[in-house]
């Protein structure tokens, strides 16, 4: 084999690797690993507050005593941890939650909150007098609505279920919407149960 030779097939094999580990890394919070996403949300019959839970299943992947959440604008009422309660940190624009000790490890985690959106969940009436919800959380703001790791490096699957006033369902399968470019989703159409519209 000529030195040309070896050296090229020696930068291709250098760079397959980098490749293969930046699929891996993640730069933000890399010692947690969320697996998937349980969302439910109850949508406002006016305004822009909403209330929620989310069911997080994370994966610890290297030491970590805490799992830090991003959240803004919106209060936190409560946190599980594996179905027990837990103290819970809150700043300005975080939950930090403490997790069970040990090196590794998978855990549900449920945040429940609310409080009015300011942003990534755009409310608004359209140029037909319509209602409309529509999350735009690309690169970093399902923060605004969503407690996440809220980075796009660290994907996951996605669970909604979404409660809102009869007159604000969706009337066809097609109101209800998704871009996969971040989370898989699994989307189901809303029906009418009572005064409100379970999406499940």
């Amino acid at each position: 084999m000529s030195g040309a030779v070896r050296c090229g097939a020696l930068a291709l094999g250098v760079l397959v690797a980098l490749q293969a580990n930046a699929q891996n890394v993640r730069p933000y919070r890399p010692a947690i690993d969320v697996l998937d996403y349980d969302l439910t949300l109850d949508l406002p019959d006016t305004g822009a507050v909403i209330r929620g839970t989310a069911v997080l299943t994370v994966k610890r992947v290297a030491a970590a005593d805490s799992l830090i959440l991003d959240l803004i604008d919106l209060g936190v009422n409560g946190v599980t941890v594996d179905g027990r309660t837990v103290r819970f940190a809150r700043s300005k624009e975080t939950i930090g939650i403490p997790l069970p000790s040990g090196g590794t490890g998978t855990f549900r985690v449920a945040v429940e909150y609310g409080g009015a959106v300011k942003d990534g969940f755009i409310i608004r009436t359209d140029s037909a007098g319509r209602w409309t919800g529509f999350g735009d959380n690309w690169p970093n703001r399902a923060r605004h609505w969503i407690p996440s790791i809220d980075h796009p490096s660290d994907k996951a699957t996605v669970t909604w279920t979404v409660s809102a006033h009869q007159r604000r369902a969706p009337s066809s399968p097609t109101d209800v919407s998704c871009r996969r470019d971040k989370l898989a989703t699994v989307l189901k159409r809303c029906g009418a149960k009572g005064s409100r519209s379970p999406c499940t």
